[in-house]
């Protein structure tokens, strides 16, 4: 190997360890120890270049002079002197032996050369692998660099969520503070409600005494009329006023809250309830022929009437309450004698189901409506029909006011009619006022002023009698009207309206919103409903012959 071959092995080496700059500081240490390494050997290698290059040089110094001898000794041979000859012998034999030791150190030389062109190989391969690890680990950090960018991004994004919540906390804590402030207003108006409602109670309980009283002086006048044989019908008369001066006296109306109790009334359809005029009874009737008697004070049971042969469909009370009027699908009316426990009189004369009935109070008549298109009103005393008139559409609902003199009646089509019952004739009709869906019943507030309409278009209407115009419409989703003669009823101070629905009972405020859903008694279809005259419960009947009374 030329010395100038060797000194371009050596910048090569330098130049691969000039390459390695800029490394992280976790690689620094590692090619600090190898660039240590590296430096001994280089000083070696050079040494022996340098040792390499001086033996050439004396390598080619002894081959001039060999040269030269073997022309001085092609000279010699043409001498004639032997110790020259023998001298010159010597000295090339002395420089063949320099020589020969020449090229043995300088194959020496060459082999550690080449021992360490291995490992300068080495040492590249080394380097590329070092250099092959060195991209992986700055593709790494840079790979860790997006992640770590990206855990950023998350991290201020969720400071920034913070924030919000942090915003929202504090507007929570607020609408907190307002809430409890709220609740402590509406505990303060809550104790004035208590306080006025036992006021209202105080009024009511008084209200019922009088008219207990009142009762109790009915009662006497009654027992008295009894013993008397002249003068009878003034003393009725008298009777008759004390009653009707009890029914017209306003009561508030207290909200019940719960049932009292649970009955299975009728083996079928319970179809209709009615309390008589001062709450002492009320009688229900149903799919299964039968008029049944209760005491809403025990929920007991009081009598039973089973003169009918097809299901009943309505039913009303006399003014004293020992009379009950009653319609069926058979066609009749049937007058049940509470104290014989038997019917009184029977009345033939519709030629269709008799849907709705109403009695009058100041006479023994009873108002029917029936499908047959004939509106019949009936003496139950001299036991005949009174008059007859007739309508184009077939007749749901009846109710009389309280001075007997106004009928109000509920048609197939939707017409509400105002009658005169004096005269038997229409004052008013509204046509199409439940458009043209049946009206399913119709009840005069206890002052007459109004009248409320249910029909199966779902929406219960109060007219103004004064007036005659619709004052207030009663809607809500959860209602649904399910049946032609399902009656709702007003309050006896007219301020709710109650009606069964689908397997519930709703109370409507005057103002028309919903006061009260009563969800926890009926399990299907509410049929019936009626409110207690003296404003303490309320009694509903349903589908499955069942009858409840809420308190």
């Amino acid at each position: 190997m030329e010395a100038t071959d060797a000194y371009k092995l050596q910048q090569k080496i330098k130049q691969l360890m000039a390459e390695r700059k800029d490394l992280p500081n976790w690689l620094q240490y590692y090619h600090q120890q190898l660039d240590m390494r590296n430096h001994s050997q280089s000083d070696a290698f050079s040494e022996l270049i340098k040792n390499y290059g001086e033996i050439m040089g004396k390598h080619t110094e002894l081959g001039e002079q060999l040269r030269n001898m073997k022309r001085e000794k092609a000279l010699s041979s043409q001498l004639t002197k032997p110790a020259e000859v023998l001298e010159l012998g010597d000295k090339v034999q002395r420089l063949e032996s320099e020589l020969n030791g020449a090229y043995k150190e300088n194959q020496q030389n060459t082999t550690q050369i080449m021992e360490l062109m291995t490992k300068v190989k080495e040492l590249e391969l080394e380097n590329k692998d070092l250099k092959s690890k060195l991209q992986a680990n700055i593709d790494y950090n840079e790979k860790n660099a997006l992640v770590l960018g990206e855990k950023c991004k998350e991290i201020g994004s969720l400071q920034h969520m913070l924030e919000v919540s942090k915003d929202e906390l504090e507007a929570v804590k607020r609408d907190k503070l307002e809430l409890e402030q709220k609740v402590l207003a509406l505990s303060n108006d809550n104790r004035e409600l208590i306080s006025n409602l036992m006021s209202v109670k105080n009024e009511v309980a008084e209200k019922m005494n009088q008219a207990n009283e009142i009762y109790n002086k009915a009662l006497g006048v009654m027992e008295a009329n009894s013993k008397q044989a002249v003068g009878g019908t003034k003393s009725s008369e008298k009777l008759d006023e004390y009653m009707l001066s009890s029914l017209s006296a306003p009561l508030a109306s207290t909200i019940p809250e719960k049932p009292k109790f649970k009955i299975s009334a009728h083996n079928q359809e319970a179809l209709a309830v009615r309390y008589d005029n001062f709450g002492n009874s009320l009688a229900t009737c149903g799919g299964d022929n039968l008029v049944k008697v209760w005491d809403p004070a025990t929920g007991k049971e009081i009598s039973r009437f089973k003169d009918f042969t097809k299901p009943v469909t309505c039913l009303d009370y006399n003014l004293d309450g020992n009379l009950i009027c009653a319609g069926s699908v058979d066609k009749t009316i049937r007058v049940l004698d509470l104290k014989t426990q038997r019917s009184k009189h029977c009345f033939t004369g519709h030629s269709d189901t008799i849907n709705s009935l109403s009695t009058l109070l100041r006479s023994a008549k009873i108002v029917s409506g029936s499908s047959d298109r004939t509106i019949k009103l009936w003496d139950y005393e001299k036991m005949q029909v009174s008059l007859t008139t007739n309508y184009p559409s077939a007749t749901f609902s009846v109710d009389v006011a309280q001075d007997d003199n106004m009928l109000v009646t509920g048609h197939n089509n939707g017409t509400l009619v105002i009658w005169s019952i004096n005269k038997f004739g229409k004052v008013i009709e509204f046509k199409d006022l439940h458009r043209g869906e049946v009206i399913s019943s119709v009840c005069i507030s206890r002052d007459s002023y109004y009248v409320l309409t249910n029909g199966r278009d779902n929406i219960l209407k109060l007219i103004d009698l004064r007036k005659y115009d619709v004052v207030k419409e009663f809607t809500d989703d959860q209602y649904t009207n399910t049946s032609n003669t399902n009656r709702a009823c007003l309050s006896t101070d007219s301020k709710f309206v109650l009606v069964g629905g689908n397997a519930k009972v709703l109370l409507f405020k005057d103002d028309g919103e919903v006061d009260t859903v009563y969800e926890d008694g009926h399990q299907t279809r509410v049929l019936g409903t009626d409110w207690e005259p003296r404003g303490s419960q309320f009694a509903t009947v349903d589908a499955y012959g069942g009858l409840i009374i809420w308190e």
